[in-house]
């Protein structure tokens, strides 16, 4: 996503708010029973990090993103849903990596002010499509049911997804857009906000429990993990009555 004015751009197919920090830069490591992955979930990462995580002894992947290619990120997820990993979230885990990667985990993880943030998702998009009575890309529709599948299997409530594009305010204005690592313009949605950071008690309250290892971010935290000083929403004890 990028800047444009009071609005945040949602780009189309993505789920990742291009770091500058992550740009063409990942990192992955095994120690021990421990994978360790930092950067943007590319198909590439992916599937070294996913080589990592099929390996006999490793029963946890610790991980830092900003999110990615959500097909990617369903990639890992599928194989640490599969083998039961255990996830652990070191400094951010935002948008591909929240949608997906975390929700996998068999027991989640946040360490000490650890940020774990939202703001689109394929089955929502998908959802925007619908409304609009267009056909969604195939990349979402295969993103969407990939989405809904992990979401059933682990008993969290999908509905954490429309809360989050509630929080952002995402709206159903398509719009084109450049990124600055690229030169294609592509499609994409318009959002009052960039991100939306729930507390730790939403998350169990949708089906996905996580246990903290010390406190939780604060706004000055989330603000410097996320790279973005606007546009960040912290989340409340009452966020998204409504649901589930």
């Amino acid at each position: 996503m990028i800047a444009h004015g009071v609005a945040t751009i949602v780009l189309l197919g993505f789920t990742s708010a291009f770091f500058a920090s992550e740009a063409d830069h990942s990192v992955v490591f095994s120690h021990g029973n421990d994978v360790m992955f930092e950067g943007y979930l590319t198909a590439e990462a992916a599937a070294d990090l996913v080589a990592r995580l099929q390996t006999p002894l490793v029963d946890h992947l610790i991980i830092t993103s900003g999110g990615g290619d959500e097909n990617a990120a369903m990639d890992v997820a599928d194989v640490v849903n599969q083998r039961g990993l255990r996830v652990t979230v070191r400094g951010r885990c935002v948008s591909a990596c929240a949608n997906t990667i975390l929700i996998a985990g068999s027991v989640r993880y946040l360490e000490n002010r650890a940020v774990v943030a939202f703001h689109h998702s394929s089955p929502v998009i998908e959802k925007n499509y619908i409304t609009l009575h267009r056909p969604a890309p195939e990349r979402i529709v295969r993103g969407a049911e990939r989405v809904r599948a992990l979401y059933r299997e682990k008993g969290a409530n999908l509905a954490l997804l429309d809360c989050a594009a509630s929080k952002i305010g995402l709206t159903l204005q398509l719009v084109e857009a450049r990124l600055p690592e690229e030169d294609i313009i592509r499609m994409a949605w318009l959002s009052r906000h960039r991100f939306w950071v729930p507390r730790d008690d939403t998350l169990a309250r949708f089906g996905v429990p996580v246990a903290r290892v010390g406190t939780t971010p604060s706004r000055r935290v989330a603000e410097r993990e996320l790279e973005w000083s606007v546009g960040v929403v912290m989340g409340g004890s009452h966020d998204c009555p409504q649901w589930p």
